[in-house]
């Protein structure tokens, strides 16, 4: 599939250069690259990942169903100092 990407300047540098000193095509590089990206990306977001702990904010303290008493209730925020 024919794409156009923005990239950073460094990194079409290294792949040009990756590109030559392998005999590939620059698209080759990128493609490559790209998947080994890939690859990796799922291990490392499960590595990442921590529980999240909940915490409990009590009852609400004005009804979200009402529009009129948030909106009420914002407006009064603004006007604090």
């Amino acid at each position: 599939m024919k794409t156009s990407l923005i990239l950073d300047d460094t990194l079409v540098a290294e792949a040009k250069r990756t590109a030559e000193a392998s005999q590939q095509s620059l698209s080759a590089v990128i493609n490559r690259w790209a998947q080994i990206g890939r690859q990796s990306e799922p291990a490392r977001a499960t590595k990442l990942r921590r529980p999240i702990r909940t915490v409990d904010l009590g009852p609400p303290k004005l009804n979200l169903n009402r529009r009129s008493d948030w909106v009420t209730a914002l407006e009064a925020d603004e006007k604090l100092p």
